[in-house]
């Protein structure tokens, strides 16, 4: 016997509609104990941020920032990994040295020419991740001379106080009760992946 379909009831949107997006619930407090993915990005949970090669890198740039990320996966038309741009081959010197080896303006340069190239781009095993704590994660960036971060503080005032430290596509966060209002010194080995590093349970970054 065949089953009988009714129509579903048809509403208007109406102004001022939105719209829901992929998400992760953040951890609540990531200390060096905390499991390594609590800090990472489950691609299949939070859609990946990609971009074309051909795609000018100001607007790499706008997209990073549209997306609250450092990284965007660099793709082909049929999606594969060609290679990774990050918010500082954008900003940085990097795409002024391309502009002049390529002899261009640097506002004519494309993604592609400034991107890593996958072959370039170190990853870790998602096997070895789903075992490991934020400590490993620290450490195996620290031994690979990632996200070294020296430097002085001045807070305006005693107190505690939250502070986010990044250098280069790495970042530092973290909260320190400082009893005077005089600087504080930071030295950190390494530093957590910034917003854009993620993994995939299906192992595709």
């Amino acid at each position: 016997m065949d089953r009988e379909y009714h129509p579903l009831p048809i509403r208007e949107l109406g102004d001022g509609a939105g719209y829901r997006r992929p998400i992760q619930a953040q951890a609540a407090r990531v200390t060096r104990e905390s499991p390594a993915l609590e800090v990472m990005t489950d691609l299949l949970r939070s859609s990946p941020a990609t971009i074309r090669p051909q795609a000018p890198i100001e607007g790499a740039n706008h997209y990073m920032i549209s997306r609250g990320v450092r990284l965007l996966l660099v793709v082909d038309e049929r999606d594969a990994v060609l290679g990774v741009v990050t918010a500082t081959d954008v900003l940085g010197e990097k795409s002024m040295r391309v502009a002049q080896e390529l002899g261009r303006r640097r506002g004519e340069l494309g993604v592609g020419d400034i991107m890593t190239p996958a072959r370039q781009v170190e990853v870790l095993a998602l096997a070895d991740v789903e075992a490991a704590r934020v400590g490993h994660v620290l450490e195996t960036l620290a031994r690979a001379g990632r996200g070294v971060y020296e430097g002085q503080l001045q807070p305006p005032r005693a107190g505690r106080w939250h502070v986010v430290l990044e250098q280069g596509d790495w970042r530092l966060t973290g909260d320190w009760t400082l009893p005077s209002a005089g600087g504080l010194t930071l030295g950190a080995r390494a530093a957590l992946p910034a917003a854009g590093a993620g993994y995939s349970r299906e192992g595709k970054q």
